[in-house]
């Protein structure tokens, strides 16, 4: 499932999509995944 969010907001940033087919809890998804990431390029 997050590689399918990435790859949307990934295409998004590209101008080949948008997000509107992203609901609030795929977003929510994004952001929590970022903040894992960050999380652990913080360590």
């Amino acid at each position: 499932m997050e590689k399918y969010l990435f790859e949307k907001m990934e295409n998004s940033i590209n101008g080949l999509s948008n997000y509107d087919n992203l609901t609030k809890a795929d977003i929510d998804t994004l952001i929590k995944a970022f903040e894992e990431m960050r999380k652990l390029y913080e360590e």
